[in-house]
């Protein structure tokens, strides 16, 4: 195949000619070509191109309508306008979790709004809709791939309204575009959210100094005190090291009521999800969501997790009762009155105490084995080696410093396969999870294979002046999970993307990639060869890796019966009679009798 390059461009108005600005249909084709994905730095650029994205998106429905020719072609035509909108609300959402400047984040989050609109409006156009249906009942020839690809067409259609009456239809378009401000105010306001709590250098007995040196401060000489954000840097080390308990109680409390103005807006989400669902001709929101997955039913769905629960129950019980026993002991130490109970500020506090006398697992140890640098290069040559790439850095102009890039090739056939960008560390504004970002998909377009854009996004620790960036054992299996994401992206060999996704597969498969790739980081030889003490670029010990390995599966009742939680009150949440939920405040009564009746109350 002919490879070519990839430019990842920014604009700024002061440097966008009138060619730039081109039609939608003819700077798309471009794009295609030559592999340029454009992201713009001025609000008026950002709105200009979304301009043009709505108008050549609404032009490729006019000219399919007009199509009439093999049906398989039509649908093709259909779904490449398809992917090209998808690209440019994929740029959106990427530089709303991770562009520097707030006012441009929330002009993307607007013309995000905006493009999502502009497709919700797709699957109500009849016009559409009937002329896509008539075609696909005339005799074809077509490929399985390409009966796939008309089948999830056309119930796109039908799941988005195109089925449902045109009185109801139009109330749905209002309840959709609603639901869709609603939750892009909600994911805003977790971005935005800038909770934190203030602790004296007492408070926070038990933090290393490097992990101090890395926190903001207030106050200077004897009145100074550390700014603890909600970032994962801050918050989790705190949770598992800080000696005082009130310090853990009270950042724990603050983590866990972020963005806490979101209650009332998920409350009038899952009421809209409920409307919208009944006016589709479903029992509720969660029985729509099911209806193409492999679970099916919220029955079935609900049956599994508790199943599930019951037993992580007795696992978790254990594992309190471990937790218990070294909470005992030290309080007897401190002689402090032991009360047979373990709080939800205490139990990561426990847990690592324990790691740290039990199995000799100090992440302090751990981590210095595994510097960013190092471990950046040595997963990158793990997925070289097993997946047949290889990985050239480039120096792109991105959107931060931080930001690094690559291009990648097939070994065998010298193939460009697309790029990647990482960007690892939490800066103020930045989306504070991890993600991976699968920016242009890699489909078949105009008779060519795509190559591919991708981008993760984590919050790793950050260097400080005296030591590099240094990864936790948990932090490195993240790094391999989400970057999984990334070559799960990029390697897709998908000719059409008829899923609900833009990775080209089922909902039920997305993370399966990931989870089977990130087994690597359990594997002794893996281990080995990704460390490097940060000093002396020293191994880690073998004795430490089987320690590690040892402790694979400690406390993990408490840990997915957590999970299981989450997905159980998510479940029925969506699938409550709306007459139960009267008001915000019946949201958080509901969560805390779910935590109780799972036994997740004290955890």
């Amino acid at each position: 195949g002919r490879v070519t390059t990839v430019s990842f461009r920014q604009h700024n108005s002061s440097k966008t000619t009138h060619r730039q600005h081109r039609r939608f249909h003819t700077l798309q084709s471009r794009a295609v070509k030559e592999m340029q994905l454009l992201y713009f730095n001025q609000q008026e650029e950002i709105v200009r191109h979304t301009n043009q994205v709505i108008e050549g998106w609404v032009k490729i429905q006019k000219d399919t309508i007009t199509k009439t020719g093999d049906t398989s072609q039509v649908f093709q035509f259909f779904a490449e306008g398809e992917s090209r909108i998808g690209s440019w609300m994929w740029t959106c959402e990427l530089m709303i979790k991770v562009h520097t400047s707030a006012d441009i984040r929330k002009c993307y989050n607007e013309q995000l709004n905006r493009t999502k609109d502009a497709i919700a409006e797709t699957w109500t156009n009849m016009a559409l809709y009937r002329h896509l249906k008539s075609i696909s009942e005339k005799p074809t020839d077509s490929s399985q791939v390409d009966d796939r690809l008309i089948k999830r067409t056309l119930e796109k259609f039908e799941r988005n309204g195109a089925a449902i009456k045109d009185d109801d239809r139009e109330q749905y378009k209002k309840l959709s575009k609603k639901l869709a401000e609603l939750c892009n105010q909600f994911n805003k306001n977790v971005a935005d959210d800038s909770s934190h709590i203030i602790a004296s250098k007492e408070e926070l007995l038990g933090m290393s100094e490097d992990y101090l040196t890395g926190l903001k401060t207030t106050g200077e000489g004897d009145e100074k005190k550390y700014i603890v954000t909600m970032k994962y840097p801050d918050i989790l080390p705190l949770l598992k090291k800080a000696q005082n308990d009130e310090t853990r109680k009270r950042a724990l409390t603050c983590f866990d009521n972020r963005a806490i103005d979101n209650l009332p807006i998920l409350f009038e989400v899952v009421q809209l999800r409920k409307e919208i669902a009944t006016l589709l001709g479903y029992k509720d929101h969660s029985s729509y969501i099911l209806e193409p997955r492999m679970a099916k039913t919220t029955d079935a769905a609900l049956n599994f997790l508790e199943k599930i629960g019951s037993k992580l129950k007795i696992l978790a019980q254990k594992d309190i009762e471990l937790l218990l026993s070294v909470k005992k002991e030290e309080k007897e130490k401190q002689g402090v009155p032991f009360e047979n109970k373990l709080n939800e500020w205490e139990v990561a506090y426990y847990t690592n105490m324990y790691m740290e006398r039990f199995f000799g697992i100090d992440d302090e140890v751990v981590k210095q084995y595994f510097p960013m640098e190092e471990v950046t290069k040595k997963i990158l040559g793990v997925y070289q080696h097993i997946l047949g790439l290889k990985f050239e850095e480039i120096q792109d102009e991105t959107w931060h410093t931080d930001v690094r890039g690559y291009q990648v090739h097939d070994v065998a056939t010298g193939n460009f396969i697309g790029k990647f960008y990482l960007d690892l560390f939490p800066r103020d504004g930045k989306y504070t999870h991890a993600c991976a970002f699968p920016v242009l998909d890699t489909l078949v377009l105009d008779g060519e294979r795509r190559p591919a854009i991708a981008c993760m996004v984590a919050n790793f620790s950050k260097p400080t002046p005296k030591k590099p960036s240094l990864l936790n054992h948990r932090e490195l299996v993240t790094y391999f999970h989400e970057f999984g994401h990334v070559m799960h992206s990029l390697c897709s060999r998908s000719a059409r993307n008829f899923t609900e996704n833009w990775f080209c597969t089922e909902m039920d498969f997305v993370e399966a990639p990931s989870q089977m790739l990130e087994n690597w980081c359990w594997d002794p030889e893996v281990l080995t060869r990704m460390s490097g003490h940060y000093e002396n670029s020293e191994k880690i010990p073998g004795n430490l890796i089987s320690s590690m390995i040892s402790a694979k599966r400690f406390c993990v009742g408490i840990q997915k019966l957590r999970q299981t939680f989450y997905s159980i009150y998510d479940l029925k949440l969506h699938s409550q009679p709306p007459t139960d939920l009267k008001t915000p405040e019946d949201l958080s009564t509901m969560w805390a009798q779910m935590k109780k009746e799972i036994g997740m109350n004290s955890t």
